[in-house]
């Protein structure tokens, strides 16, 4: 009817994000749920069976093992990486305990493997990942939290150009990364915002998190040299070492 085009619209876009949802692959790397959050807990048949095509599940050594290799055989990919992004404007904050050289070295190895196994699965369709990190990374096994993932899997820009936007929950949260994945249905230009949604003000939004969301969000700009010099790396407050 006359004057209701703004409502047909919103169908059509609601009908298009439930269609391509229903064609979607998760992949969680490490299962679910993270170590004391049963607040994470989901039910993958639930979801298959209205929301997504199908829940995966690798474990967290597919990534670990692959940025080994990474960091023993191609280290000029790592600092090919914070070079981009230093010169960008992102800041690193250095200290002696948490966020070193080292760590920092292996946050971005995790995430360039993550990238390079999601190119492997790509006629999978996977459009969403989770990543357990507490505590078999960030403490155990890979001794170093993986918050490069849901911050730089989540932006349109790497170092050789436009890169695919893919979706980043932490823990296990299946029903945090379908959110996300409704949002980028729903709006595909922008990437989504990961995070526990706290309060809500007409002068802000607080939304928390243990280490990060995607950097696009710095900036509200896929661009950069815009998003990049509102960044920083700091010392994360959880795990054996890592920066947030």
């Amino acid at each position: 009817k006359e004057g209701q085009e703004d409502d047909l619209l919103r169908w059509i876009a609601g009908a298009g994000a439930f269609s391509v949802m229903k064609k979607s692959r998760l992949m969680c790397w490490g299962g679910a749920y993270g170590a004391n959050m049963p607040y994470t807990r989901s039910d993958p048949d639930f979801l298959e069976a209205h929301l997504v095509s199908e829940v995966m599940s690798e474990q967290e050594v597919v990534l670990t093992d692959r940025a080994e290799r990474i960091l023993a055989d191609e280290p000029q990919r790592t600092r090919e990486f914070i070079r981009w992004a230093e010169t960008k404007g992102l800041k690193i904050n250095y200290c002696d305990t948490m966020c070193t050289q080292d760590s920092v070295n292996r946050q971005v190895a995790l995430y360039l493997a993550a990238r390079d196994r999601l190119l492997e699965l790509e006629e999978e369709n996977i459009r969403g990942v989770s990543i357990k990190c507490h505590f078999e990374l960030s403490t155990t096994n890979w001794g170093c939290t993986a918050c490069m993932l849901p911050a730089f899997l989540p932006f349109p820009v790497g170092p050789d150009g436009s890169q695919r936007v893919v979706p980043v929950a932490c823990e296990g949260d299946l029903n945090g990364l379908v959110s996300l994945l409704i949002l980028h249905a729903v709006n595909p230009d922008v990437p989504p915002l990961f995070g526990d949604f706290v309060e809500y003000k007409k002068d802000y939004v607080l939304l928390r998190n243990c280490g990060s969301s995607s950097v696009y969000w710095a900036g509200a700009s896929d661009d950069p040299a815009v998003s990049f010099p509102r960044t920083s790396f700091l010392s994360n407050i959880h795990g054996k070492t890592g920066a947030a």
